[in-house]
């Protein structure tokens, strides 16, 4: 028996680590920003970060590694580290390539990320401007719940 022709009604990537390599071209912005206080990431604790939300992972960082600031000034120290190495990421292989492929057959495409706003911004032109191939890819941001 033939197996069944099934047809993708719709794509939704993740940026980060699906589109964009962006974790190798952010992987040591923390070291380099702990040395400044004397303090070395735990690889452990860091690895149970990924996927965190923004504050929650960014209240842990300041906790775990005792830093004498507020997550506002963490993050007015931290963000021009990232616009830096951001400027470095590039799309992982065969992104261009499947994102072409699904738009030449009329795939709907978008974009979920639980980064804010304003960094997808900065993140997305690394995407052609936010245009593959003629496809422009969308925004979406969620809060996630916890049960």
């Amino acid at each position: 028996m033939a197996a069944a022709a099934h047809q993708v009604s719709a794509v939704i990537f993740d940026l980060d680590g699906t589109l964009l390599d962006t974790e190798r071209a952010t992987r040591d912005v923390l070291t380099e920003f702990l040395a400044a206080y004397g303090k070395v990431p735990d690889a452990g604790e860091e690895e149970k970060r990924l996927g965190q939300m923004y504050l929650e992972s960014t209240t842990g960082i300041i906790r775990d590694y005792g830093l004498p600031l507020t997550v506002d000034e963490y993050s007015k120290a931290m963000y021009p580290l990232y616009l830096k190495r951001w400027q470095k990421a590039k799309p992982l292989p065969g992104v261009k390539r499947l994102v072409k492929h699904l738009h030449k057959n009329g795939v709907p495409l978008a974009l979920a990320s639980n980064s804010i706003r304003r960094n997808v911004d900065h993140k997305l032109p690394k995407l052609e401007g936010r245009r593959m191939d003629g496809c422009l890819l969308h925004s979406v941001s969620y809060q996630w719940h916890r049960a």
